[in-house]
């Protein structure tokens, strides 16, 4: 264990580069071809983390449901620390927040629409992710052991 404790998110970003984007789960599933321009959107997040040493992994399961089409997507935003430190857990749960979902959110972007082409559908269009709309509200076991089907 390290003596030193990164104490915020900000500090955090300071000694952490992103290594890779995870590939763990995509899929679609076409149920009606009666409402293709229905515009209803239904959006379930789930989240798990893992910190293995100086890696950390902020995983994400995005569920979108249309009344056309059903989406699943697991991705996950692995980081690589630059020294030995301790991260409090409501740090780890912020830096998720505010840097871990915003990494992932333009792959999911693209996924939905290549996912609805692929099925000849409309993709749904997602809004913008402002400030404090994504919140953790249940922390999970790590990401190898997790269904990151958790609370968001």
């Amino acid at each position: 264990m390290s003596s030193y404790t990164i104490d915020s998110t900000a500090e955090l970003v300071e000694h952490v580069s992103l290594s890779q984007i995870r590939v763990y789960e995509t899929g679609s599933r076409a149920k009606s071809y009666d409402d293709l321009e229905a515009s209803a959107v239904n959006f379930n997040l789930g989240y798990a983390e893992r910190t293995e040493g100086r890696e950390l992994e902020d995983r994400f399961r995005f569920v979108v449901e249309t009344p056309s089409t059903d989406y699943l997507f697991e991705l996950g935003a692995i980081y690589t620390l630059d020294l030995d430190a301790e991260i409090p857990q409501d740090v780890r749960i912020d830096f998720a927040e505010r840097v871990g979902f915003m990494a992932l959110f333009p792959y999911l972007r693209e996924y939905l629409t290549s996912s609805a082409a692929r099925l000849n559908r409309p993709g749904p269009l997602l809004d913008f992710v402002r400030p404090g709309d994504m919140k953790i509200t249940e922390s999970s076991p790590e990401a190898d052991d997790a269904d990151p089907a958790s609370s968001v």
